[in-house]
């Protein structure tokens, strides 16, 4: 199975292109948020694929066009054989990415990570237009990857954009307290 997931990214929901891309993960019904949520998580667990919609208006980068209150597409995740939780997907990973690259071979093929989550291997690679993440298993390989339109939101220059202790190159390490508390802009 092979998949154009940049091209989906970011999409509304009641994009052709899309629903397209969703049906052909065999993923069923139509992404709602529940209560003060600001994201969904429609998956298919027998084919190793979670997606994330949020509010369009959360999106850091947006399309000129999206009909008010519309849900697009953050995130997209393919688990591997370590997943407890999801059978391993089986298709072709995006940006030539396979379960099998340990952090070295990922490097080779993208570059040094853009940051890196200290919690637990997670390198990530920033783009203008998407961000990559990987989650390496105990044995050194990719056990998920991740794609997901650019950070919805910041929490300042000098601090890093997730809730969780974060080591980024062109910042500062916070503890998890710190980001909590932290206002949102």
């Amino acid at each position: 199975m092979e998949l154009d997931v940049l091209d989906a990214l970011g999409r509304p929901w009641d994009d052709d292109a899309l629903r397209a891309f969703v049906t052909t993960l065999q993923i069923a019904g139509e992404p709602h948020l529940q209560g003060d949520d600001l994201t969904t998580f429609p998956q298919n667990l027998k084919l190793g694929v979670e997606l994330t919609f949020t509010p369009a208006e959360e999106l850091k980068v947006r399309q000129p066009d999206y009909p008010r209150g519309a849900l697009a597409l953050h995130n997209i995740r393919f688990y591997g054989a370590g997943s407890s939780t999801h059978a391993p997907f089986t298709g072709t990973l995006p940006l030539g990415i396979r379960f099998s690259d340990t952090r070295q071979t990922l490097i080779e093929k993208l570059g040094p990570p853009d940051s890196e989550v200290t919690l637990l291997p997670s390198p990530r690679w920033d783009t203008a237009r998407y961000a990559r993440f990987v989650v390496l298993g105990d044995d050194g390989t990719v056990l998920r990857v991740a794609l997901q339109t650019p950070n919805i939101r910041r929490l300042g220059s000098d601090q890093c954009p997730m809730l969780f202790q974060y080591q980024c190159k062109r910042s500062r390490r916070l503890p998890i307290a710190s980001l909590l508390n932290a206002r949102l802009r």
